[in-house]
């Protein structure tokens, strides 16, 4: 495994599972490496390393990103739920206003 330990490169593609239903077309889009070779390293497989380090680090980006875009939906749903309250309050003080 080089320098990941077998127990970090299995937490790292349990994320991946996590975050992308079919990862092996991306994996072999990015690593511009073949089907089967993608396929040999999911399953666990040893390659030669400068293959397994370019698809571990495909593996680590993929993660990266699909944790950037849901930190980020997270943020803008909280924007929306603020200015939902934020807008109700308005609201609130229009209708006393006009009372």
């Amino acid at each position: 495994m080089g320098m990941y330990t077998k127990k970090e490169f299995e937490e790292q593609l349990e994320t991946l599972y996590n975050y992308y239903k079919e990862p092996i077309h991306k994996l072999v889009e990015r690593s511009g490496l073949t089907r089967p070779t993608v396929t040999k390293f999911l399953e666990g497989n040893t390659l030669r390393s400068y293959n397994q380090d370019k698809l571990i680090e495909a593996v680590i980006k993929m993660n990266e990103e699909a944790q950037e875009k849901r930190r980020s939906l997270q943020q803008r749903g909280k924007r929306i739920i603020q200015l939902e309250l934020e807008l109700a309050d308005e609201e609130h003080i229009e209708k006393s206003e006009s009372a």
